[in-house]
């Protein structure tokens, strides 16, 4: 049986207020999405660029960046903005990367689909464990 729900226009007021709250974390990091884009700031503590940019790929259609770009911001975190190529899997939500204590990389989108359907999927060392309808 599939769920699925209808999202509103409250709902994603409430996905796009979520904002990206930047953490001197090394451990994690949360990434807007927006669309075509992608954004958010890490701590280059805890995440190489390449690594970023691996977790930022799950959301694209295709598994593929069309483009990247960072640079270090005043709160001493990197700042970077992502395109996919094709487009994103959600287009509004958002997306929470975690380095846990195995030093696996969790990663957790909530978002809605292209039918505006709200989703949640779930990624370890990015394999898809989870992905269903809110």
């Amino acid at each position: 049986m599939k769920l699925k729900t209808v999202i509103s226009i409250p709902v994603i007021a409430l996905l796009a207020a979520c904002g990206t709250s930047a953490s001197n974390n090394p451990n994690s990091f949360r990434v807007d999405l927006d669309d075509n884009k992608l954004t958010g700031k890490y701590n280059a503590s805890g995440f190489s660029s390449n690594e970023v940019k691996e977790v930022l790929a799950l959301e694209c259609k295709g598994s593929s960046l069309s483009g990247y770009g960072e640079q270090a911001s005043a709160d001493g975190l990197v700042a970077f903005t992502a395109t996919c190529a094709g487009g994103n899997l959600h287009s509004a939500g958002g997306m929470t990367v975690e380095r846990t204590e195995n030093n696996e990389i969790l990663v957790e989108i909530t978002g809605a689909d292209e039918s505006g359907d709200l989703v949640y999927t779930r990624y370890t060392n990015g394999v898809r464990e989870v992905a269903q309808g809110l």
